[in-house]
């Protein structure tokens, strides 16, 4: 489990993968692993319950005496990976790189995705459509948790970014890295030139424990210590589920006010990452 864990996501489809031994390079801590994203837990898991099916059809069926995979504990959240949040003096660094080397687009991104908590995935299905300026909402296709409410709230901090993104785009346009490129091929061309841009500008070591996804965290981060949101509403802003939550799916059904929540997500100062 621990193993799959390390290994790179589609790593069959990278050329500078193919031939090589994967375990290898992951014992040996390969720098050539560095660039790609990790499994999703996710992944793992759904491969492992097939593992487990089958292997209760062998025992079902007299072929074994018992399934071995049936005593394996479930992976912890915590062990998928050692990344953490940006400080504000790292990521500030990056976007005065991205400054400098007018990359206007891959700032307005990365911005976004700090000020929305978004996952790269969901911020790149978005279209101008998606975009409602007088709500100052975003709906949110490909939510990863069904059970999830996904939406984003605009923070007032954005509205120069967006409206750089949307102007001159139809209404089916892709907000960032308009490209006639399948969503697969996208999320994964942004990931890795952006990932690149973090280990470029942090170097190898601090790119270990840095990536995209870390802009997330320090969403997060940012959302409850401004001690403004519930629990609920900062759920909702994360994107998790809340089906063990009795009173919203019972009784709140989902329902939100995202007056209040525009209001909130205003008073959050992001303003020591620039």
């Amino acid at each position: 489990q621990l193993f799959l864990l390390d290994v790179p996501q589609r790593w069959k489809t990278k050329a500078d993968l193919k031939g090589k031994n994967i375990k290898l390079l992951i014992d040996t801590q390969s720098k050539l692993l560095d660039k790609y994203d990790k499994q999703e837990l996710s992944t793992i898991m759904a491969v492992l319950k097939i593992v487990k099916a089958t292997f209760n059809y062998f025992m079902d069926n007299t072929y074994i005496y018992s399934n071995p995979f049936n005593s394996l504990s479930k992976i912890q959240q915590k062990a998928t990976t050692n990344k953490r949040e940006f400080q504000p003096r790292e990521l500030k660094s990056i976007f005065q790189y991205l400054v400098k080397n007018n990359r206007r687009e891959d700032y307005n991104f990365l911005k976004f995705l700090l000020y929305t908590g978004l996952r790269r995935g969901e911020a790149l299905t978005i279209t101008c459509t998606d975009i409602d300026l007088e709500k100052f909402m975003i709906d949110i296709d490909g939510t990863k948790t069904k059970n999830a409410k996904r939406i984003a709230i605009i923070h007032q901090g954005l509205s120069h970014e967006m409206s750089y993104q949307m102007q001159g785009k139809s209404s089916n346009d892709y907000l960032f890295y308009n490209q006639n490129l399948t969503l697969k091929y996208r999320d994964e061309k942004v990931g890795n030139e952006l990932n690149k841009v973090i280990k470029d500008v942090l170097g190898d070591t601090l790119k270990k424990v840095l990536d995209l996804h870390s802009l997330r965290k320090s969403f997060a981060q940012e959302i409850y210590l401004a001690n403004v949101f519930d629990d609920l509403a900062v759920r909702t802003l994360m994107g998790h589920s809340t089906k063990n939550d009795v009173t919203d799916t019972h009784y709140l059904r989902g329902k939100r006010d995202y007056k209040i929540l525009k209001e909130q997500i205003d008073k959050v100062d992001f303003s020591d990452y620039f």
